[in-house]
């Protein structure tokens, strides 16, 4: 038997009505990118970050919280406010103390001469630095560079005075901060040496002991290693238009970083940027350059009590963000 025609009509719009909702329903049940958040302070050497973003190459799900100081960012890391953070190799040992599941999951870069210890002027020595006021901003990197300059002059670091001064402030005259010396990086280097500081000791006087890494917890769910592993690869990308002097990267540095375009092309000059393979090679737990520089690092670390607890370096190192990146 049929039904009428008018019934018929109204049953079809019905079935188009409700499939439409499904289909809408169906969009709005699909989740939205997980978001990760990443943690960097002022150094030029994350700069790649911010070139990333200001080209929208970096995934839009990936928010970058900028810090005044390396101690809060590994503060918010370690209460797990961050899912990376950009931190220097002495400082990933210091987190691997409280963070078991840390890994090294991005070689950075290392400071061939960015990070330096810069003294008023009149002092010209590392062994002027004795009975003096030294200012760092991390009592780890800074602590440690300091360390290696009296190593290097036969020193006790004990026979000067360390001061906290933040990353924030280091762009203020010595008088202002009241210290005589200050350990210190780009662009704050090029700002101080522009007013007549002292450059005494640098990293390039230690090479490849001042390395930068990005570090995660292996328990990190998949979805946001998978962030971190795009967050690779558009590294790599904007870290090559940078050592073009890509002129709209440079600028994006130069006024991020309050330089001048040849202060940028000058600072990346003393900066070195391991490319995929090197990371690869480098991440490797097997076989890395890395893993004896780690066990160096640690043991100098333990002697100027900068490591209080134990740290399993063999598992430390993870190339899982950079294996999948496209060379």
């Amino acid at each position: 038997m049929g039904y009428p025609r008018g019934i018929v009509m109204k049953g079809w719009r019905r079935l188009l009505v409700w499939l439409g909702l499904l289909g809408i329903l169906a969009g709005c049940s699909g989740e939205p990118p997980v978001s990760v958040t990443i943690g960097v302070n002022r150094w030029l050497g994350y700069e790649p970050l911010f070139v990333a973003r200001a080209n929208q190459s970096l995934p839009s799900s990936v928010r970058l919280a900028e810090f005044t100081s390396t101690s809060e960012g590994m503060r918010a890391f370690r209460n797990g406010a961050l899912d990376a953070v950009a931190v220097t190799l002495d400082e990933a040992l210091s987190l691997a103390q409280l963070v078991p599941d840390l890994s090294i999951g991005l070689v950075v870069d290392y400071s061939d001469g960015a990070d330096v210890l810069l003294a008023r002027p009149g002092l010209k020595r590392v062994e002027d630095m004795v009975g003096r006021r030294v200012g760092v901003d991390s009592l780890v990197v800074g602590a440690y560079l300091l360390g290696r300059a009296f190593d290097s002059r036969n020193l006790d670091i004990s026979q000067t005075r360390i001061v906290h001064v933040p990353m924030g402030r280091h762009n203020l005259d010595f008088s202002a901060l009241n210290v005589d010396a200050l350990v210190t990086f780009e662009p704050y280097r090029s700002q101080q040496l522009a007013r007549g500081a002292v450059q005494i000791f640098s990293s390039a006087n230690v090479p490849g002991e001042i390395t930068d890494v990005l570090v995660f917890r292996r328990s990190l769910p998949q979805d946001k290693q998978r962030q971190l592993q795009q967050v690779a690869q558009t590294w790599f990308d904007a870290v090559d238009r940078l050592l073009r002097y890509d002129p709209a990267a440079i600028a994006v540095v130069a006024e991020r970083q309050a330089l001048t375009p040849s202060q940028v092309q000058e600072a990346l000059e003393a900066m070195k940027f391991p490319g995929i393979r090197a990371n690869r090679t480098l991440l490797n737990p097997e076989n890395s350059e890395l893993n004896p520089v780690l066990v160096r690092l640690a043991a100098r670390m333990r002697e100027m009590d900068l490591l209080t607890r134990p740290v399993r370096l063999d598992t430390l190192l993870d190339d899982r963000l950079v294996r999948e990146v496209k060379s």
